[in-house]
């Protein structure tokens, strides 16, 4: 029996990208009889992501910390927890792990990307500043580091001369498998929508994600092609002062966007399931889970040409220069007129989403975790 300490913070709030591998890696995880797992937090988990867990597995403070003591959480109650509990090995699925701890317990670190090096000028200052203090700590302190695609392995070596043989490629886990009849907490697609078709985008609200041109691009097709299709626009609220009510009146959008927030996981998937394309325009990705979760769903995808999406869409998508609004609207354009590519792009789905199969990758951690303690080559 292995039991494995989670730095589990990012589920004390609403999940975005890593809240959402951290969940569904643990949840997996829970399922190995082999595997011991106690997750920490620096607030209370929230109650939505507590089933797949028991009391005893959770250790959390009682109430929510500011960023500050989130972060001194992170550098002394946290190895504290692990080492009281005696775990084996403590697990940062988010790029961070404590700059002091007990020799006890053997350390692995998942790093999804590194955008404070590649797309820095799209963070927030304090984010971008921690991610560069922080990281080359955790890779280096690691025992083994966990890296969501082989974009990720490149950039590591390259960047921070992580040796290849340290790192360790496991996807993110993935439900490949929908249910027939989703849970259905939006109105109607018929009350939502006008158009027959609606082009999809998952994402926080921020620079990275390329939303501007997004919406140029979308705003440069036909009058026909917007009747037939309109844009939904889901995510929470990011930075970097982007007033997208008025970026989309003054393209004269108004009737074609739709911004609708921040979706709980049943309103998501069902909207995932009704979506004709997935749009991921990102200017840099570490791995890209809308993509593949669309393609669970059968629905192709148009992303930017760069980091690990080239690799996740695979041949279920067209990809695009991020920077090229025109490629952009071609792109858009050949998925709606063309139903032959459109027909060829939606049957390769189902070969390319295996690879994110979620038992296979909890299975991937497991042997890492192995791994860092020697108990496998």
């Amino acid at each position: 029996m292995i039991k494995v300490g989670v730095d589990a913070r990012s589920l004390s709030r609403p999940i975005t990208g890593v809240g959402r591998y951290t969940y569904d890696m643990c949840r997996q995880l829970a399922q190995n009889p082999e595997l011991e797992l106690r997750l920490y937090s620096p607030a209370p988990i929230l109650p939505e992501y507590r089933a797949p867990f028991n009391a005893e597995q959770i250790t959390e403070c009682q109430k929510p910390q500011n960023g500050l003591m989130r972060q001194l959480w992170g550098e002394t109650i946290l190895p504290y927890w692990a080492w009281k509990d005696q775990v084996d090995i403590l697990w940062g699925p988010s790029h961070r792990l404590p700059r002091i701890r007990p020799k006890q317990f053997k350390t692995v670190v998942t790093i999804h990307d590194l955008v404070w090096k590649f797309a820095g000028e799209t963070m927030k200052p304090l984010s971008r500043i921690l991610e560069r203090i922080q990281m080359p700590h955790a890779v280096k302190a690691a025992d083994r580091v966990v890296i969501s695609s082989t974009s990720t392995r490149t950039d590591l070596n390259s960047v921070l001369n992580v040796n290849f043989t340290k790192m360790d490629l496991v996807y993110p886990a993935m439900d490949i498998e929908h249910p027939a009849d989703l849970p259905r907490e939006l109105p109607s697609i018929d009350d939502v929508f006008t158009s027959p078709k609606f082009i999809l985008f998952v994402g926080t609200l921020e620079p990275r994600k390329n939303l501007l041109r997004l919406l140029e691009a979308y705003s440069d097709l036909s009058d026909a092609l917007k009747t037939e299709c309109q844009l939904a626009i889901v995510g929470g609220k990011g930075w970097g002062g982007q007033n997208l009510p008025e970026v989309i009146a003054n393209l004269s959008l108004e009737n074609h966007v739709h911004l609708m927030g921040y979706q709980n996981e049943n309103s998501l998937q069902y909207l995932y399931s009704k979506a004709y394309i997935l749009a991921m325009p990102s200017t840099y990705e570490g791995f890209g889970i809308p993509i593949a979760e669309a393609m669970k769903y059968s629905v192709p995808s148009i992303a930017g040409d760069n980091s690990s999406m080239v690799e996740v869409v695979g041949d279920t998508g067209l990809l695009v220069d991020a920077d090229d609004t025109s490629a952009l609207v071609d792109a858009i354009s050949q998925l709606l007129s063309n139903k032959t590519l459109y027909q060829k792009l939606v049957e390769n789905c189902s070969g390319q989403i295996i690879k994110f199969d979620a038992q296979n990758s909890a299975n991937a951690l497991y042997a890492v975790f192995q791994k860092s303690l020697g108990n496998v080559d």
